[in-house]
């Protein structure tokens, strides 16, 4: 395009919860909508991830363990943790 694009980009981003869940994501770019912007909304046109990682650990025993058996139908014993999630 010629004109040129607002974007809020953010890299380098990591998340951690020890022992459940941990992800990465090298870089995000959000292109808001313009219209709700000038009104003090922020509506997203467009968003990129590049290259996003989750990892999501399952417990294999333990309270924690009986409550995720009502959400996943595998027991979490026969799942070889960590699981990984990779979305592209």
């Amino acid at each position: 395009t010629f004109f040129p694009r607002l974007r809020v980009q953010v890299s380098g981003c990591r998340v951690r919860v020890p022992g459940f869940v941990r992800g990465e994501l090298p870089e995000a770019t959000l292109y808001p909508r313009l219209a709700p912007l000038l009104t003090g909304s922020l509506e997203p046109a467009a968003v990129h991830l590049l290259a996003p990682e989750v990892v999501l650990q399952l417990p294999e025993s333990g309270p924690q363990a009986q409550g995720l058996q009502a959400f996943w139908p595998v027991p979490p014993a026969a799942v070889a943790p960590p699981f990984k999630l990779r979305v592209a």
